[in-house]
């Protein structure tokens, strides 16, 4: 028979000898974070995670501060036609 996900994970839990408890929340900070890690725009993680204010995203970017990802380099990327 099909477990409820609930149960699934917390046997998962159990297996895996961890005490940390995974419930909706992190699983849906996960889900967020790994979009904007994996390079998913800032919009559709937006969209994803049904905020009205980008700034509540952007709290989920772990690497805000990499300033790879700054958007000077995509703009002088764009002008520069690269």
């Amino acid at each position: 028979p099909q477990l409820p996900c609930s149960c699934s994970v917390r046997s998962h839990r159990q297996r895996s000898l961890t005490s940390t408890r995974i419930n909706s929340a992190s699983r849906r900070t996960a889900a967020i974070t790994n979009a904007l890690d994996a390079g998913v725009p800032l919009r559709d993680a937006q969209i994803l995670a049904r905020h009205a204010d980008p700034r509540t995203t952007e709290h989920y970017d772990r690497a805000r501060g990499n300033l790879d990802r700054h958007g000077v380099h995509f703009l002088t990327a764009y002008v520069a036609g690269v």
